[in-house]
């Protein structure tokens, strides 16, 4: 009967020290760092994207296309038509561009501090989250795949983001040229002298 209870006490004793212990977190270390190198990079390529000038170009055909709109009385051919409707959908692609620029700002520094957050919480060996909840290798685990999804979101946002202001950076000065003569023969024909 004493075994017994050595036994037992020792069973228990294990029991509560694995259940206080955690597994190495040295991977989720450097995976946490690996990210945070990603999405500094990711900010780089957003900080070097030209978003004041893809804002000029969507406010310049926009500002055409309602132009043409508001004033253009006949039967428009079919090749300007056509034109204007690609013209209109190259600005399109950067549609709400403030708005998906603040959105990302945003998305970038609280990233970086759930990530900055997770480390800390890891490396001090924390037992609980700042709203109390408990912290343990499932809590841990869950963070991690949930940061690493959000990692990659603010990194494709950024690149799609990117991607769409080359596209507006590549086509407006190569489509301005057409939009200005369609708009110089309506101003013509609204003033008479065509």
């Amino acid at each position: 009967m004493k075994n017994t209870r050595i036994v037992l006490l020792l069973l228990v004793t294990v029991l509560i020290i694995s259940c206080n212990t955690r597994k190495d977190r040295s991977e989720d270390i450097q995976l946490i760092d690996q990210k945070m190198v990603e999405v500094n990079e990711a900010e780089e390529v957003f900080k070097n994207t030209d978003i004041a000038t893809t804002k000029a170009h969507f406010k310049a055909i926009m500002d055409d296309i309602k132009f043409v709109q508001k004033n253009y009385t006949d039967t428009m051919p079919k090749d300007e038509a056509m034109f204007l409707t690609s013209y209109k959908n190259v600005a399109k692609l950067v549609k709400n561009l403030e708005e998906k620029e603040k959105k990302i700002s945003l998305e970038i520094i609280r990233t970086r501090a759930q990530l900055a957050n997770l480390k800390t919480a890891i490396i001090s060996k924390a037992t609980e989250d700042k709203s109390g909840q408990s912290i343990d290798d499932n809590y841990i685990d869950k963070a991690i795949k949930e940061e690493v999804l959000y990692v990659k979101q603010v990194v494709d946002q950024i690149t799609y983001l990117k991607d769409n202001c080359d596209i507006v950076m590549d086509k407006y000065p190569k489509m301005k040229p057409q939009a200005d003569k369609i708009i110089t023969t309506l101003q013509l024909k609204m003033s008479g002298n065509e």
